[in-house]
């Protein structure tokens, strides 16, 4: 893998998780965004931390499976924290590209070094719900 000057995060699909094609290191948290509640499975490789959100890629709302304001918030408390900490950050959803690209996609700006040749379409509520969140954070760094 590349050396990178800066905390770098990706997104991924779920299947690479699983067979590990992906970056990793000591110093990489992985943020999972699954369908469901029931136990996500094991990733190849061990992360520094793992943490677990379930909501469905939809831009409606008021759908009871999007993400919620409370979920946005929190994921954007970790990336602000990674940032700050100098630590990588992996995200997957199920195909890697809508959910994950939309939590990539908002924590750009918080100055992470972005990994090239990977393919987003980031879902547009989640996307401006992490950044609706991450205004919360008045100074990034």
């Amino acid at each position: 893998m590349e050396n990178f000057l800066m905390p770098w995060i990706t997104n991924v699909a779920l299947y690479k998780i699983l067979n590990g094609d992906h970056p990793h290191d000591d110093n990489t948290i992985l943020i999972r965004i699954l369908n469901d509640t029931s136990p996500p499975p094991e990733p190849k490789y061990q992360f520094k931390d793992v943490h677990c959100f379930s909501f469905l890629d939809i831009d409606i709302e008021e759908h009871p499976s999007a993400i919620t304001e409370e979920q946005a918030q929190q994921i954007a408390a970790l990336l602000v924290e990674a940032k700050r900490n100098g630590t990588n950050v992996l995200v997957h959803c199920t195909m890697g590209m809508c959910r994950s690209g939309a939590v990539v996609d908002a924590a750009l700006p918080l100055g992470f070094e972005e990994i090239p040749n990977v393919f987003r379409s980031p879902n547009v509520l989640v996307r401006s719900r992490i950044l609706k969140a991450l205004d919360l954070f008045q100074d990034y760094s």
